[in-house]
Order: C-alpha cells, then sequence, then structure tokens
C-alpha cells in the first residue's frame, strides 16, 4: 500500500514539472528587464529568427543582449541594451547575421569614431541597419539558378563558342595575345588615364559652372550662323578663288625660285647688319618716341606754317666773281658781264625781285 502511494506521489511531481518547465531561455528573458546600461533601438523589415536574449556583438566580443522585439508600423522594432561602458555613437551601424549557417542570430555593431554617443532609448538610422541573408533566401536563389537559371544556358554558351571558333584557334590565340598587350600597356598607363579622367572631370566642372555663358553664346551666334547659311554659295566661290590664288601664288613662286632664293641669301647680311646693330636702331626708335608728344603740340594739325627772316649783309651780297644786276662786277678781280651758270637766272636778281628791287 505504501509502495503505491510513493509511486501515486512520483507520477504526481513528475506530471506538475513536465507542465511548468523551466529552461536557460526563460532564465534570460526574466532577466531581460534587468541590468545596467542604455537602450538603443534598431529598425529593420523583417527580424527573421531574432530571439529575445540574442547577444549583441562587436568583432565577436559581447556588449550587450537584445531585450525585446515588436511589430510596429510594418517594421520589426528591436531593443537593444547595451553596456554602460560600450559607447553606440549615431554613426554606427548594425546588422542581423547568424553564428553559423545553421546557428543562432545575434546583431553585429560596426562601431566609428564619427557622430555623437547615442542616448538611452535613441534609435539608429533605418539606412544603417540591415539583415544578413538567411539559409533559406541561399537556397532560394541556388534553386533558382540551378531549374530556371543560367546553369542550363552555360552548355549551349560552350557550343556556341566552340561551333565559333573552330578552325580559328590560331587567329584566336593571336587575339589572346594582342588582347593581353593591351591590357598590359592600359594597366602601365594607369597614372596617365588616372590623370586624363581628372582633368576630363575637371573641364567638366568648369563647363558646368559656366554654362549660362555657353548658352548665352550659343543663342548670340545663331544669327550669324543664319548668315553663313545664307551666303553658303558666296563663301563657297570665295574659297575656289582663294584656291585659284593659292596655285597662281605657286606657279609664281616656282618661277621665280631662283630669284626668291637669292633674295634671301643676299638679305642675310643685310639682316644680319640691322641684328648688330640693333643698340642703335632701338635707341634711335627711343628718341623718336620721346619726340613723338612735342611734334604733336607743335603741329596739332596734319599741316605746320613756318616762318622765317632772312638777313643779308653788304659783305655777303657783294661776293667776288657774282656779278650784280645789270651785268657790273662786285668786288675785285671779277670781270663783269658774265653768269656763272650761261642760260640760268643769275641767283641775286631772283632775290631782288623777292624783295621789291635790285641788288
Amino acid at each position: 500500500m505504501n509502495i503505491r502511494l510513493t509511486t501515486a506521489a512520483i507520477a504526481g511531481v513528475t506530471l506538475m514539472a513536465s507542465g511548468c518547465s523551466f529552461t536557460a531561455e526563460d532564465l534570460a528573458r526574466a532577466n531581460n528587464n534587468r541590468g545596467d546600461g542604455y537602450i538603443v533601438k534598431v529598425a529593420v523589415p523583417d527580424a527573421l529568427n531574432l530571439p529575445d536574449g540574442a547577444p549583441v556583438r562587436i568583432g565577436g566580443v559581447s556588449i550587450g543582449k537584445v531585450r525585446d522585439v515588436e511589430a510596429k508600423d510594418y517594421e520589426a522594432i528591436v531593443s537593444l541594451q547595451i553596456n554602460k561602458d560600450t559607447v553606440i555613437t549615431d554613426a554606427a551601424r548594425a546588422r542581423l547575421r547568424y553564428t553559423t549557417a545553421l546557428g543562432e542570430m545575434y546583431v553585429q555593431v560596426e562601431p566609428s569614431d564619427q557622430g555623437t554617443k547615442l542616448s538611452d532609448g535613441a534609435m539608429l538610422d533605418r539606412t544603417q541597419v540591415n539583415t544578413a541573408p538567411s539559409v533559406e533566401d541561399a537556397l532560394a536563389s541556388a534553386s533558382l539558378l540551378i531549374n530556371g537559371g543560367g546553369l542550363g544556358s552555360i552548355q549551349t554558351i560552350v557550343d556556341e563558342l566552340n561551333t565559333a571558333l573552330e578552325g580559328r584557334i590560331p587567329t584566336t590565340h593571336g587575339l589572346i595575345k594582342k588582347l593581353d598587350t593591351f591590357l598590359g600597356t592600359v594597366t602601365q598607363s594607369q597614372r596617365e588615364i588616372d590623370r586624363i579622367l581628372t582633368a576630363l572631370a575637371a573641364s567638366s566642372t568648369t563647363l558646368n559652372q559656366r554654362e549660362g555663358t555657353i548658352n548665352k553664346a550659343l543663342t548670340e551666334i545663331r544669327p550669324a550662323a543664319k548668315t553663313l547659311a545664307e551666303n553658303t554659295d558666296d563663301l563657297a566661290a570665295l574659297l575656289k578663288q582663294a584656291d585659284k590664288l593659292g596655285r597662281t601664288a605657286k606657279r609664281i613662286v616656282d618661277a621665280n625660285r631662283d630669284d626668291v632664293t637669292l633674295i634671301v641669301k643676299e638679305l642675310g647680311p643685310v639682316l644680319a647688319e640691322v641684328n648688330n646693330n640693333s643698340g642703335a636702331v632701338l635707341n634711335a626708335l627711343d628718341g623718336i618716341t620721346e619726340a613723338a608728344p612735342y611734334v604733336n603740340q607743335a603741329v596739332p594739325n596734319n599741316y605746320a606754317n613756318l616762318w622765317a627772316r632772312v638777313h643779308l649783309g653788304a659783305g655777303l651780297l657783294n661776293i667776288g666773281g657774282l656779278p650784280t644786276s645789270g651785268g657790273s662786277t662786285g668786288g675785285t678781280g671779277g670781270t663783269g658781264g658774265g653768269q656763272l651758270l650761261p642760260g640760268v637766272p643769275n641767283p641775286l636778281d631772283i632775290v631782288g625781285n623777292v624783295l621789291g628791287g635790285a641788288l
């Protein structure tokens, strides 16, 4: 009888224990609302199988845990309880990841030295939070590749390549070698290519900054383009005449080549002498330049008035050998009645007529 009672008691205790099981996960959840630190919230489109109490890590080191996950506006708001001695800035990034392909999920935080420290209850920007691909995503992508993707097309591509290259193997080898040489040259010229691209970028920036000026120039050039279009025939005729003139000039040069060559050779010493005396020429030109203002002041118009007073003394007029008016001889030692130049008027008569009487 005692054995039966003992068995019944053990069975009752076992049933009670099985109905009120207590696991390590429950222990973690029970401690979610306790502990020092601060809360940082992240919003993800899909929290996957992220459990409460999942670790929060930086570089494999645990810095906190997931406090809770709640749904709001079709998003999962995950509250992370961060240790108080860990600094998370608003420039940090967070990602939901698996420990292994079939392992547990955790939150990986990528810290940043930039930004300011997040306060208790602050939320990271949505653009700084993402979710790693899950095993289900990988299997779905593999299934798409195998069943309806490109694996079935690889054989077709290989067959088409074999058909295209059949009988052209040497040519293909040569092409590959040339391509290798070209790529090697491009690699060696990488700095030059970078410099060209940088210059093009700078030119593009300059053109973009001067867009208004370019548009204005294009607008103002329209009348000129219209005029050119209207006078196309005249321009064509002008170009034909210019071509004709060029051919004529060529014939002239060809016909006088020896003379032109001789002139050029003879000009050599002249130009050399001018070059040797360039200093004197420059000084003379400088003198003319300095005198130019005074000339402009003296001759304000395109003509100049000159006034002169001539004094002819008796001694100057009574020059031996020169006849006076009437054929008399002035001075001593001369014979009267003669002329210095037969057929030419006597200079003294000309001067006397100018002065209003004979000398």
